[in-house]
Parts: structure tokens; C-alpha cells; sequence
């Protein structure tokens, strides 16, 4: 992950923000970002995600992961409050 200056803070760039991915890669990264602004997968998971949307190997297993994962810190969260 590279870093660059946003707003007097060091913010770090995933690995899969590059604006030469392929047309793939591309539709990856939007769902990815839209899965992290709704909360939905945290920045750890972003990268594994990205992966395998991006070279076409995410299944339904992946998929069931990242929603179970978000239920469990969503609830995890509720709790916290």
C-alpha cells in the first residue's frame, strides 16, 4: 500500500486503487469501495476481496464469509453500544 497526503494526514491506498486495471479490476474496485462505505467488509478484507472479483475466482462461499463476518461485527458492534 502506498500513502498520500489527504487533507494534513497520511492516508494509505490499497493496492487495488490503480487507475490502469483492467475493465475487471475496475468493476472490482467499485464494488469493493461500495461494500467498504456500507460497512459491509472493514479495510482487512478489502484487498482479499478485491482478488478474487477482480480474477474472476469469488464464489457463493466468499460471499457468505464477508456477509457473516459483517453480521457478527455488526452485532458485536450493537453490543459495544
Amino acid at each position: 500500500m502506498s500513502q498520500h497526503k489527504h487533507a494534513g494526514q497520511a492516508e494509505q491506498t490499497p493496492a487495488y486503487a490503480n487507475a490502469a486495471l483492467t475493465p475487471d479490476g475496475q468493476v472490482a474496485q467499485r464494488i469493493v469501495e461500495q461494500l467498504l462505505a456500507d460497512g459491509l467488509i472493514d479495510a482487512t478484507q478489502a484487498e482479499s476481496v478485491w482478488i478474487g472479483l477482480a480474477g474472476g475466482a469469488a464464489c457463493s462461499a466468499d460471499w457468505r464469509f464477508v456477509a457473516e463476518t459483517a453480521m457478527m461485527l455488526g452485532g458485536r458492534d450493537a453490543a459495544a453500544d
